[in-house]
């Protein structure tokens, strides 16, 4: 049995985003638990996750889920500015060659978990990566704001936010 580490996300605003390990014989229990149902995935590329969420969250009337929002609109850019999400998701690593769900990488648990100042960064078509002086001191605000940029920054493919 492996254990897997993913992050929870509230729905609830006030609520703290939470590292959740579970055992991979029992992953689709957890995952059901977390979201509260049957789950469905959205997979990012900037960074490489799953988000796994409920299924039926929008016609179930569940809570909208801003923070899951934006981390699908920054990781998935054709997403952006789409559907919104509903309800509590739980964040993994993307799948490995065989199938099986695996755990965030330590670098993104601690950055969004552990880190104390942030910056972010967009890429315009090239493979650079540009930043401002700007600095945050919570994940949630920088994500906000840098995909607040990209909307009226019509050059922008991508967007991140990092430790500063």
């Amino acid at each position: 049995m492996k254990t897997i580490v993913g992050l929870v996300v509230p729905a609830d605003m006030e609520e703290p985003v939470t590292e959740l390990r579970f055992v991979s014989d029992d992953a689709l229990n957890a995952m059901q638990k977390v979201v509260g149902g049957y789950v469905d995935v959205v997979d990012t590329a900037l960074p490489e996750t799953t988000v796994w969420l409920n299924d039926e969250g929008m016609i179930k009337y569940l809570e909208p889920n801003p923070r899951a929002t934006m981390f699908i609109w920054a990781g998935a850019p054709r997403r952006r500015g789409g559907q919104a999400y509903y309800g509590d998701v739980l964040i993994t690593g993307q799948p490995d060659e065989e199938g099986n769900t695996t755990s965030l990488p330590d670098e993104l648990l601690d950055l969004i978990l552990r880190t104390d100042e942030y910056k972010i960064e967009v890429q315009t078509g090239g493979d650079s990566w540009a930043g401002n002086g700007k600095r945050f001191a919570d994940y949630w605000i920088a994500l906000h704001y840098v995909l607040e940029l990209a909307e009226r920054w019509v050059l922008v493919t991508n967007v991140r936010v990092v430790a500063s």
